[in-house]
């Protein structure tokens, strides 16, 4: 007897295709809307042109792949540690390729060997673990962030609350309008650059090297900065204690008036003493000196000529100045019998070498002459009596010799040194019958 086969109708069939596996694997154009339970998602998409993730409060958990499009996509799910993992990955690059994922508000996104692709996160995520290479990104909310960047990522948060843990290198930015952190640590390193707006954090704790700049724009209750490198670090307030260590730069404005490093001050101070070299001005009154001189200069220059005319000609011009002797002549024409006091005066009159000096010019008879000359040198060193004794030699141009200024010039005063022009005198004196010179001259009256 044979048997056949008997077929038991019922949910046995499904239950086989549910044995098989899970994975599905969505087609490439279009793929059908397919959700799974999970408590994370965790997504790996490499070089996709843009996924966009989006958290539905209508949902309770798990993930849902709503489409795709120019992408083979992979979804699967699993348990690792006791949680159930939804796991979504393309097999392939597709630069032009658009995914949408909707995940429920309790469910965390892990973000992995996703390079180059472009993500958008909207709603309000629970938490975001994410490791970008150079992969732009766009969240609008989240609760909790672990991000890890390199190359030239970018990322850009709305809001960022309750905790943050950042590690940046490479040319990577950080950028947040809104920061409500319990606490905050950062590590930036390279050229890498981070700016965090309208913040409130409770504890902040950055390190930063090489040329890393960070920028707090916000109020911090307790700090720790360990700032090396090149790099700056601004932090807008820092209302409790402060650790700092480093060498870097770091630019506190706080409410306890702690500032570092305040570099404008020194700069400022520099132009006070900028303003004390024009004070060399002062040596400029040597040059003034100068100028004194200069002013005795003319003092010399205009009595110089008038010496020079004088001796070059005896202008009779001059002899309004001897109506002043004549006043003494009658007195010398009186002295003139007394011959004695008349030699007394021309041996005071040193000077007298200057009036031989006229009288060779003239005739043996000058020698009276050199007499008045005599008496003219003196007449400026003590009174206009001297020029007296010429007056009676009844030539008044022993006069004009009196109002020239050859006494004026320096030499008359040094000239009286050599006495030996009284011996000179004498000569004209040779008769050795009249002994007084004086009798000579009046032998010249006859």
């Amino acid at each position: 007897m044979t048997r056949r086969p008997v077929f038991f109708p019922g949910p046995r069939p499904a239950l086989l295709a549910l044995l098989a596996g899970v994975t599905l694997l969505a087609p490439a154009a279009h793929a059908a809307r397919m959700t799974l339970s999970g408590e994370d998602l965790d997504l790996s998409v490499p070089c996709t042109g843009q996924v966009r993730v989006v958290v539905d409060p209508a949902m309770k958990d798990g993930a849902t792949l709503d489409s795709s499009s120019m992408a083979q996509v992979a979804m699967h799910t699993g348990k690792e540690e006791a949680q159930s993992r939804i796991s979504i990955a393309t097999k392939a690059c597709a630069p032009n390729g658009k995914l949408t994922i909707s995940i429920s508000p309790n469910t965390g996104l892990t973000i992995h060997d996703s390079h180059d692709t472009h993500f958008v996160i909207t709603g309000k995520l629970a938490s975001l673990d994410a490791s970008l290479d150079s992969t732009t990104m766009d969240i609008e909310d989240t609760q909790s962030l672990d991000l890890n960047m390199q190359g030239a990522s970018s990322v850009h948060i709305k809001s960022l609350e309750r905790a943050a843990q950042i590690v940046a290198s490479g040319a990577s930015t950080l950028t947040a309008d809104t920061v409500q952190l319990t606490a905050l640590s950062a590590q930036l390193t390279q050229n890498a650059a981070m700016t965090l707006s309208g913040s409130s954090i409770d504890a902040l704790t950055l390190v930063t090297a090489d040329q890393a700049n960070a920028t707090i724009l916000g109020h911090a209750t307790v700090a720790t900065v360990a700032a090396n490198g090149t790099g700056e670090v601004n932090i807008e307030a820092v209302s409790g204690p402060m650790v700092r260590s480093g060498k870097g730069t770091v630019r506190v404005g706080a409410q306890n008036g702690v500032i570092y490093r305040p570099t404008p001050p020194p700069p400022a101070a520099l132009p006070v003493p900028a303003t004390p070299a024009p004070l060399p001005s002062t040596p400029v009154q040597a040059p003034a000196t100068g100028t004194e001189a200069a002013a005795t200069v003319p003092a010399p220059v205009v009595p110089a000529p008038a010496p020079v005319p004088a001796p070059t000609a005896p202008s009779v011009p001059e002899s309004p100045t001897v109506p002043q002797a004549p006043s003494v002549m009658p007195s010398a024409k009186a002295a003139q019998p007394d011959n004695a006091p008349v030699t007394t005066p021309p041996v005071a009159n040193a000077p007298a070498t200057e009036a031989p000096a006229t009288p060779s010019t003239s005739a043996s008879a000058s020698t009276p002459v050199t007499a008045p000359q005599t008496a003219s040198p003196t007449a400026p060193q003590t009174s206009p009596a001297a020029p007296a004794a010429p007056a009676p030699q009844d030539s008044k141009t022993p006069a004009k010799p009196t109002v020239t200024p050859v006494p004026e010039s320096t030499p008359a005063p040094t000239t009286p040194a050599p006495a030996p022009p009284t011996p000179v005198t004498p000569t004209p004196a040779n008769p050795a019958t009249v002994t007084p010179p004086a009798a000579g001259n009046g032998s010249q009256g006859d």
